[in-house]
């Protein structure tokens, strides 16, 4: 069986996650991809960079809260954050 899909490893967009991988992911034939963009997903997301919520430590209440959008504003502010302030600031850095 073919393997069509992918989670990039680490998976932040702009760091990890950038337009020569999406490429790369690309020729080698998968057709979803799951970056960590920490919010649901959106019509206009493009299948080789599909948003993961990231997860560790998480108590029930907040994993709940992570898959029903409550905290997908986080999400949306990462993305539009500076390039800079983006590659300083980790995933676990939003969580309590």
């Amino acid at each position: 069986h073919s393997v069509t899909m992918l989670a990039y490893p680490f998976g932040r967009p702009r760091v990890h996650v950038t337009a020569e991988v999406l490429e790369a992911a690309r020729r080698a034939g998968y057709e979803v991809a799951a970056s960590v963009a920490g919010r649901g997903v959106r019509p206009a997301d493009a299948p080789l960079s599909v948003p993961r919520i990231f997860v560790a430590n998480d108590t029930v209440e907040t994993l709940r809260e992570k898959v029903l959008g409550v905290w997908d504003l986080i999400g949306s502010v990462r993305e539009r954050m500076p390039l800079a302030v983006a590659r300083a600031v980790s995933p676990a850095d939003f969580d309590v």
